[in-house]
Formats: structure tokens, C-alpha cells, sequence
């Protein structure tokens, strides 16, 4: 498997489009937006990026884009303003606005806690040379906390597993460190990297930092050119919050501009590549998988033709309600089929644990309905998905209350 995967990326050759992939909210989805140039994808993938759909063609919130564990729930941002969409990336909608006008924000890390963010930015008010300060929020966007100004710049950020932690990697005269926050960015501290791995006076240079399914759980992606416009990639994993790292898979590719994130599964690693299409005037998305912590990978192939993922076999449902919403006792689910299957409803708390499933079974293009008992759930925001064996259909979100 190794081999032929080599071989595969390889011959892929000048591969210069742009793809950017992060993590979505169950142990098997992953999200894409891919750049074409003249327009911007995104993508949802599922079964481990077996399965494709496209979510939106018009990606406002482009520069970064986190899913939390909460299903459905993406946070982007642009330089001046966050937008959230519950729906999968259907539709988006903006958050309260940053209340600070001269901060532009450059990055936007965390999430894994719902609501829980470190912001980067940089005040455009210092000249000539703007300075770097972090914020905070831990109420889903509704107020924002100053952690720390006058910051040297913040390179390589990570979210961590648990609400407030933060990495980052600094380069100091070509050599590199791992620094590691619990506190949103206001403290940290700093472990060397070995310049075995890392040396940027040599060429090797981080690609990206992304963290596993687990605590202290973290993947290293480093690139180095080794002849024009060829590249070598490796991807380390750590264990122990960086401290020590093992070496797990290599390759080579006349692109630098491929995509990693872990999953949220236990060992799960994904790259994305978006190539040239012999014989088309489509690219193609090649999504590679992994679930032995980046040691062997499987490929998934996408044509991404304007209609990717919004063909008649998508069986996306064109209604998922629930009325009375909010509801106390007992709520009734009503979702439209655009054809027929075996589908399921999960019922996930606002911390994205699932604390119910309604087996549907076999049902028929068309209205179906059914009832969820309330009365059992903690007051609250709940999201219910409409799935199949394989497939996100649609989500929506019930509050609870008493």
C-alpha cells in the first residue's frame, strides 16, 4: 500500500491548486474548501471522504473555517467579522461583530469545546508595524476578552483538545520550538524540537500542526524542497504533548500546496490534494485516509465538476423541521425525502454528545414525520441530523426548555 501510494502522488504532477481541509464533527467527516481561481467550493465529505456534497459555491469565511464536535456547527472568519452556519455549511449568518474596529483578525483557533476560542489579530493601530495581540471568547462569540498584546508573531497555531489550550510553533534563527498554552495564549510553555526534524536553515520547514483525537495527541506535517518545484513531505505524530515525536510516513510531490488534518477519530489523518484531470477540463480532489496514525493511506477520488456533490443521486432532503421549537414535552420531526432509504435521526446535547437515536428505517420519497419524547432532556440546544448508513442528510437544531 505504501508503494502504490507513492507512486500515485508522484505522478500527480504539477498540482498548484489550493485546498484547505480541516476536521469535521464526528470521527468520519472531514471539510474542504477548495480555491479555483474564479471560485471557492465547499465541500463535505463523509466516510472517511468517500462520500462527497457540496455545501456552498460562495464561502464567505474563507480564511479559516472550524467545525465543532456539535454536528453542523462551522465557525469561519473573514479579517474583520466571524459567521457560523448550523446547517453544515449550507447557509451562513453572521456573529456579533468584533467590537474592536482597528483589530484584524488572523486566525481563529480552538472550538473543541463549543464556543471556546483563542483569536488572533493584529492592532492596525500600531504603525508601521501592526502588533500582535490575542483575545478570547468563551461564550460563543458574545464578548471578547483581551489575553495578551505586544506579541511576537504567532506562527503555526493549533487549537488543543480541551477548551483553552493552545500550540504554536516559533522559529528563532532557523530552529523551532513547540509552545503550549492552557490559558488561551497568555502563558506557555516552550519545548525545543529537534533540528532533525525541523531546520529551517536546512530547508525543512513546518507544513502544519494539528492535534488528535486524544489530549497531548498532536501531528507535525514538515516540507522541504528537494529539487525545483519538488517537494518532500513527513508526517511525525506525538503522544506526549510534543515532548517526543515518531517519524510515521514520507512522500514526495511537485506541489507545495497539499492540505493535513487530523481526525477525530482515534488515530484517523487525512491529506487532501486537488490535481489536474487528464482528458477534463475538471481537477480532481483526492482525499488519502488513514486510521493507523498516518502509517498507510487509502484514496477517495472527486471529479469537481460546478454540480460535485448536488447531482440527482445526492439524496440531500429538501425539509428537516421540528415544531414546537422551543418544546418542553414532546416535539414532532418532520423531513422530506428526495428518494427512498433506511435513515436515522441522532439527537445531540449542546456539548455534541448523542443521547438519542430514532431508527426510521425504510422510508419513501416524501413527508415523514415522527415525535421525540422531551421531557427526558435537560433544557438546552439540541441539534438533530437525519442521516443514512453512510450519509449526512440534513440538520437542524430544537431548544428545550421548562
Amino acid at each position: 500500500m505504501m508503494l502504490l501510494l507513492l507512486v500515485t502522488i508522484t505522478y500527480q504532477a504539477n498540482c498548484q491548486y489550493s485546498s484547505y481541509l480541516t476536521r469535521g464533527h464526528s470521527t468520519d467527516d472531514i471539510y474542504v474548501i477548495y480555491d479555483g481561481g474564479t471560485y471557492i467550493y465547499l465541500l463535505y465529505l463523509t466516510s472517511n471522504g468517500e462520500v462527497i456534497s457540496k455545501r456552498s459555491d460562495d464561502v464567505l469565511y474563507s480564511i479559516d473555517l472550524t467545525a465543532e464536535p456539535v454536528p453542523g456547527k462551522i465557525i469561519g472568519h473573514n479579517s474583520g467579522w466571524f459567521g457560523e452556519s448550523d446547517d453544515y455549511g449550507h447557509h451562513f449568518y453572521m456573529l456579533p461583530p468584533f467590537p474592536v474596529n482597528y483589530i484584524a483578525i488572523d486566525g481563529l483557533y480552538g472550538g473543541e469545546s463549543p464556543g471556546n476560542y483563542a483569536i488572533q489579530g493584529f492592532d492596525a493601530s500600531v504603525l508601521p508595524f501592526p502588533m500582535g495581540v490575542l483575545y478570547k471568547t468563551t461564550d460563543n462569540f458574545a464578548t471578547y476578552t483581551l489575553v495578551a498584546d505586544t506579541l511576537n508573531e504567532l506562527t503555526h497555531c493549533e487549537g488543543g483538545f480541551i477548551a483553552g489550550e493552545l500550540y504554536h510553533i516559533p522559529v528563532i534563527n532557523g530552529h523551532a520550538s513547540l509552545c503550549h498554552s492552557l490559558d488561551y495564549g497568555a502563558t506557555s510553555d516552550t519545548l525545543a524540537i529537534d533540528t532533525a526534524i525541523i531546520n529551517y536553515n536546512l530547508g525543512i520547514k513546518v507544513k502544519k500542526l494539528s492535534h488528535g483525537a486524544t489530549q497531548g495527541e498532536l501531528y507535525l506535517v514538515t516540507i522541504q524542497e528537494i529539487a525545483a518545484s519538488k517537494y518532500k513531505y513527513i508526517i511525525f505524530r506525538s503522544a506526549d504533548y510534543g515532548v517526543s515525536w515518531q517519524m510515521k510516513y514520507f512522500f514526495e510531490d511537485y506541489s507545495d500546496k497539499l492540505s493535513f488534518t487530523a481526525g477525530r477519530g482515534m488515530c484517523k489523518f487525512y491529506i487532501a490534494i486537488v490535481t489536474a484531470t487528464p482528458g477534463s477540463t475538471y481537477n480532481t480532489l483526492t482525499i488519502l485516509y488513514s486510521e493507523d496514525c498516518g502509517e498507510s493511506f487509502t484514496p477517495h477520488y472527486h471529479l469537481l465538476t460546478p454540480d460535485v456533490g448536488i447531482s440527482e443521486k445526492d439524496p440531500l432532503p429538501a425539509v428537516l423541521s421540528v415544531s414546537p421549537n422551543p418544546a418542553s414535552e414532546i416535539a414532532t420531526i418532520t423531513y422530506e425525502l428526495r428518494k427512498h432509504g433506511n435513515v436515522r435521526l441522532e439527537i445531540f446535547s449542546p456539548e455534541g454528545r448523542k443521547v438519542n437515536v430514532i431508527n426510521q428505517g425504510s422510508k419513501a420519497r416524501g413527508k415523514n414525520s415522527c415525535q421525540l419524547i422531551c421531557s427526558k432532556l435537560l433544557p438546552g440546544i439540541y441539534s438533530i441530523v437525519l442521516k443514512t448508513e453512510k450519509e449526512v442528510l440534513a440538520a437542524t437544531r430544537l431548544v428545550i426548555i421548562r
